[in-house]
């Protein structure tokens, strides 16, 4: 994130006044080929979308797009599901998806292009020049499916994976679809995952002076991002279900879970082993009381937080609240029952809020969480452990 990103971020609080106001207290990789409610935005049709999932009924028979072939990058393939609006007038998958809230979720399939000389950490994007896949990180295709077609080809995938695995990614605010699907390739594809990689691309602005806005959205959203995760334990054939969630898209994750968790059938609930929260912009005050509900024997939680996250202060300071992610006088957010990771010293920048996607060091520490491997495990011995009080957290040495 560049400092312009945050000086946006601060003017929008300002801005809008809401500097006190507070806004809450209440195995082959088969995917990697040599690859409170407030109404809806305009775009919809003014229903309020109570979390209907697709029926299966596809919108349209047009081909989404033409994927290439290659010699010169990786294609890496993965699964989406979103709750935007369709726009059927573009040309380009990144267009395909805007900011409207559709009364559905939409599932597909997307490749992209990993360059063969990427660097673990990056999304190589061009600064001046037209993308190409050799040099850049680029959405190259996004094929939209009906419900029934997409839940069979995760479980073609997980089948071949030795663990049957499924990673999904939430993404945070200022994020486009075509943002959300360069991250979740470049995590896959860093982290060497096994089995299926997802993503959930709620509709965020895509914008910088557009918090607020995402703010409403992520709060519309929770309902699909919690039918997507039942849906994928009860129709994918998945036995491990993993769930990275960046920013503010932990807002939707933590309701999901708490509404989930109280509802759904124990078989389906223990598919979900790891759930890790990164900068996580949702009050710490709030995730504290779905905790309880949400930790347990069957799913682990890991939240990585930083000193050097400069938007969560500015969060902080607009909403009143203690941000989850953040790491205050040298101590983290502790709750009973979650790993509570202080990544300040491998941040190499102090504006940073992306850095357990950028930081090599937290991509392998990821890495490991995915694994299953505890914090004490002699594979993590890069983590310190710290006890304050009562809690225990975790320091990069």
């Amino acid at each position: 994130m560049r400092v312009s990103y945050a000086i946006a971020f601060c003017t929008t609080l300002g801005l809008l006044g809401c500097g006190s106001a507070k806004q809450e207290e209440s195995s082959a990789d088969s995917n990697i080929s040599r690859p409170s409610e407030k109404e809806p935005k305009s775009g919809d049709s003014g229903e309020r979308d109570s979390g209907e999932r697709d029926s299966g009924e596809r919108d349209s028979d047009e081909s989404d797009s033409d994927e290439s072939d290659s010699d010169e990058f990786v294609t890496v393939k993965i699964h989406y599901a979103t709750n935007r609006e369709r726009d059927y007038r573009a040309k380009k998958p990144a267009k395909f998806y805007g900011e409207g809230i559709s009364k559905k979720i939409r599932y597909g399939v997307a490749s992209v292009s990993i360059p063969f000389d990427h660097v673990k950490g990056e999304i190589e994007r061009p600064w001046l020049f037209k993308e190409n896949p050799r040099d850049h990180i680029v959405l190259l295709a996004a094929h939209e499916q009906q419900g029934e077609k997409f839940f069979k080809d995760i479980e073609q995938v997980v089948a071949k994976s030795s663990k049957r695995s499924v990673l999904i990614f939430v993404h945070g605010y200022n994020v486009t679809f075509e943002e959300a699907a360069h991250r979740t390739a470049q995590l896959a594809y860093d982290l060497g995952f096994q089995g299926t990689a997802a993503f959930f691309s709620w509709p965020s602005n895509g914008g910088e002076l557009q918090y607020l806005s995402d703010l409403d959205d992520i709060d519309q959203s929770w309902r699909h991002v919690r039918d997507f995760f039942v849906d994928v334990a009860e129709r994918s054939d998945a036995e491990e279900i993993h769930v990275i969630a960046h920013s503010m898209g932990s807002r939707a994750v933590a309701y999901a879970f708490e509404s989930m968790f109280s509802s759904i059938d124990e078989a389906h609930r223990s598919k979900f082993k790891e759930l890790i929260l990164a900068a996580p912009e949702i009050s710490a005050g709030v995730f504290e009381q779905i905790a309880p509900i949400i930790t347990g024997d069957k799913m682990r939680v890991t939240i990585y937080g930083s000193k050097a996250d400069l938007p969560l202060q500015v969060s902080k300071f607009g909403s009143g609240n203690r941000r989850l992610g953040q790491v205050k006088k040298g101590i983290p957010v502790l709750i009973k029952g979650i790993d509570s990771i202080d990544a300040t010293a491998v941040v190499k920048s102090w504006e940073s809020h992306s850095y357990a996607f950028e930081e090599e060091d937290l991509i392998s520490d990821l890495k490991t969480v995915l694994l299953g491997r505890s914090p004490t495990d002699p594979i993590r011995n890069h983590l310190k452990e710290h006890t304050e009080g009562m809690g225990t957290f975790y320091l990069f040495r």
